[in-house]
Order: structure tokens, then C-alpha cells, then sequence
């Protein structure tokens, strides 16, 4: 597993940012480093960040993927606030896309009990899936927390799409 990080108040350069995403048998860490390109402030350039992805999954045996990556920033904004309306309906679907699709995760509740599912992988070549993995609300407010924080450490800068 990835090294563990605390979010924190304070978000500067060498500052990792980590949000988790949990459940039973199941824990996908989404570390950030930095905004890959910082002196652009605005577009897509300037809102790709690089970290790293660890996956262990399992309930009789673990399975572990560990892979740098690269996200958008409204990326995870666009998750975070998906899982803030699952949080308070607690009915529903969030739904973490990635550009690349070198990870992703799905979260379907209903009445506050429901299933995530998942992968982290290679742009070619291995590739660890999940699904059906019993996931409840306070996974989910956990979550929320976390890619709370991640999003207000690396905002989307200016014009994502720009």
C-alpha cells in the first residue's frame, strides 16, 4: 500500500494529498502531488496533476495495483460533488471518470446500502477490476471528507476545457 498522508490545512509545494475511497474488502488511495504543469494557471494544461493510485482489494487474499497517474482536476471536482448528492440522498451513483481510464470507480447506493466497483490499470497491459463490493453511507461521508480536501488543495484552475 502507498505510504499514508494526512490531508491538511496547509497545501504547498511537496505537499501529498490523499483521498481514499473504502469499503469492505476493498481501499483505492488516489495520492497528488503537484499540478504537472504549474506556471500554467488556466485550460487543460494547467489542470492535469500527477500522483500515484494503489489498489488492494480482497476478502480471502489481497490483490495489489500501484500505478503513477495523472488526473484532471475537474475530474475529481466533478466526483466530489457526486458523492456530496449521494451523501445527502444516500440513493444514487457516484461515478469517478478518468481521461486516460487508468482508474475509476462506481458507487451505487440505495437507501444508504449498495456496492462499489472499480479498477486501477495499465494503459496497456495488466489491469486490476473489482465489482460488487458491499459499500454503506459511511463509506461514502468518508469519502466525501477526503475528496473534499483533495479538491480544495488542487483546485480547477481557470478554464478546464480552454
Amino acid at each position: 500500500m502507498l505510504e499514508t498522508t494526512t490531508p491538511i490545512a496547509r497545501y504547498g509545494l511537496g505537499v501529498t494529498v490523499e483521498a481514499t475511497l473504502r469499503a469492505e474488502g476493498a481501499r483505492l488511495v488516489l495520492q497528488i502531488e503537484r499540478y504537472e504543469w504549474p506556471a500554467t494557471t488556466t485550460g487543460t494544461d494547467g489542470n492535469w496533476l500527477v500522483g500515484r493510485v494503489a489498489l488492494d482489494v480482497g476478502r480471502t487474499a489481497i490483490f495489489t495495483a500501484k500505478l503513477e497517474v495523472t488526473v484532471l482536476t475537474d475530474e475529481l471536482q466533478r466526483f466530489r460533488n457526486e458523492l456530496r448528492t449521494l451523501d445527502r440522498e444516500l440513493t444514487g451513483e457516484a461515478t469517478l471518470h478518468h481521461l486516460e481510464s487508468q482508474l475509476g470507480a462506481t458507487i451505487t447506493l440505495k437507501a444508504g446500502k449498495g456496492t462499489i466497483a472499480g479498477y486501477v490499470r495499465e494503459h496497456i497491459g495488466a489491469a486490476l477490476r473489482f465489482d460488487q463490493i458491499p459499500i454503506d453511507q459511511s463509506y461514502v461521508r468518508e469519502a466525501l471528507e477526503q475528496f473534499d480536501a483533495l479538491v480544495t488543495a488542487f483546485p480547477v484552475r481557470g478554464d478546464p476545457s480552454g
